[in-house]
This record gives structure tokens, sequence and C-alpha cells, in this order.
């Protein structure tokens, strides 16, 4: 393929895909530059750009690199929207990064005008579904979520998403019909899984999530929420050194839910 590539921009184009299928952002970001000295810029190689500066942005620590990365992605994408209006990757992708970084109000006029370009692309309603249930509208945000759904019945974030939305409003057969069908399309969809095994709770009881919960331990052994999950779980059963092994696992892992600690501390002074 290199082979038959032409031109100093096309190189690099191709390392910068190299770069990105092999998770290494930073030479992501320097080949795409180096593709826009070449090339003069072309709309989807700022595009690129300033998704990865909008990624790298998100790792940073809160602070003034963190800050200039994102106004640095945001300057990418506006150029590649200046280029071509109505790139609706880029338009979803700037609104993205207003809403985590900038302005809200700005950013929902981006979720709308990605629609409205691109009524047939999923992500761009499962953003402006994510944008409504952050501002606490459950509504809009499960209307949104099935325009997803119209648009790509197979859309296992759409249907997951509008599942914990139907699950928040105590619509409980809705919310696990959702995340069955999120299921039936990707088996191992980690946040249907987990959203799944937290409704079985409620519809089936605490016995029925231990055991979906155990499933996605073969699936998913470094994933702190899960020992989380099931260590509430083997509290409310009553098995507490269970309890207490899975939330000390799950605090070792990254999970800093305050409360993990006081059910611990809780929990040994009835071991006997």
């Amino acid at each position: 393929r290199a082979a038959d590539l032409e031109g100093e921009a096309d190189r690099e184009y191709l390392e910068a895909g190299i770069a990105f299928a092999e998770q290494r952002p930073q030479d992501v970001e320097n080949a795409l530059t180096k593709a826009i000295h070449a090339g003069r810029g072309k709309e989807h190689h700022f595009y690129l750009r300033g998704h990865v500066r909008y990624t790298m942005a998100q790792l940073i620590p809160p602070g003034e690199k963190r800050q200039k990365t994102a106004e640095a992605s945001l300057a990418d994408l506006d150029e590649s929207l200046r280029q071509r209006p109505n790139y609706g990757h880029a338009l979803y992708m700037r609104a993205a990064l207003k809403f985590d970084f900038f302005d809200r109000i700005a950013a929902q006029q981006d979720f709308l005008s990605a629609v409205r370009v691109n009524p047939r692309s999923a992500q761009a309603w499962h953003g402006l579904g994510l944008y409504y249930q952050k501002m606490g509208d459950g509504g809009r945000a499960i209307d949104a979520f099935g325009r997803g759904i119209e648009a790509d019945p197979r859309s296992v974030k759409c249907l997951t998403s509008r599942g914990m939305q139907k699950h928040v409003k105590g619509d409980l057969p809705g919310a696990r019909a959702d995340y069955e069908a999120a299921l039936k399309v990707d088996p191992r969809f980690f946040d249907a899984r987990l959203n799944y095994a937290a409704l079985l709770t409620k519809v089936s009881g605490d016995a029925a999530a231990l055991e979906e919960l155990n499933r996605m331990l073969v699936d998913f052994p470094q994933r702190a929420t899960v020992y989380h999950m099931r260590g509430r779980v083997y509290a409310r059963m009553g098995k507490l050194r269970e309890c207490v092994a899975d939330l000390e696992r799950a605090i070792q892992m990254g999970d800093r839910d305050p409360e993990n600690q006081a059910i611990i501390d809780e929990a040994k002074k009835h071991i006997k």
C-alpha cells in the first residue's frame, strides 16, 4: 500500500493511520502535522489532528497544558469546518470538545448541526443524546438515542444509553429490552453488560446479578467497576468476606468511591 502512495503528505497520512491503530497518539499528531505541512492541509487532516488532540487533552491532568491542548484541538476543528462547513464528523467532534472544555450552549448548536447534516449518523444522535443526558433532560436524551437507533438498529451505544435513561426513569422492562438488544449485537459490550447486571438486582434479585458479574469477570478480569458492583451484591447477600475481598480489590485497581472503605470497615466488624 505504501508503494502505491505518491507524495510526502500521503506517506505521512499513512504513518498517522498506523500510529493510530497502534494507539500512539503523540506519533499520530506528529505525522498529521507533517502531512498538513506537506500537503498544505486538507480538511480531513485537520479533523483527525483535532480528534487526536481532543483525546490527548482528556488524558492530561487538569492544568495549563491540558487547556492549551484543547485549544489546539478546537483550532484544528475550526479550520476543518472552515474548509468544509458541513463536515459531519468534525461538527460532532467539535461539539464534544466544546461540551467538555468550553461552552456547553455552543456545544448544543454543533450537536444539532451534526444531526442536521447527517441525520443517518447514529454517532451524531448519540452525541446529542449524551448532551441532553448531561444537562438533565432525560426525555430528550431518550428521543435522541431513539433517533440513533432508527438510523442504525445495531448501534450498541444508542441502545445501551437509551436503556440507561429508561432505567433511571423506572422503565425497567424497557431498559431490559434495550440492554438485551445491545448484547445481542455485541455480547462483550462492557457498558451494556454492567448496566444489565445492575438491572438484574432489581428485576431478578442479587443471585441473578451475581451470576452475571461472575461471567463478566471471566471476560473483564481487570475492570474495577465489576469488583465494585459484585462487592456491593455480596454485602446485600450477607457474604461479608467476599464483599471485603472484592471492594479491597476494586480500591487497589483504582476505584475511588468513598463509600467502599466504610462498607469494608462495617463488614469487618461482623466477620468472626
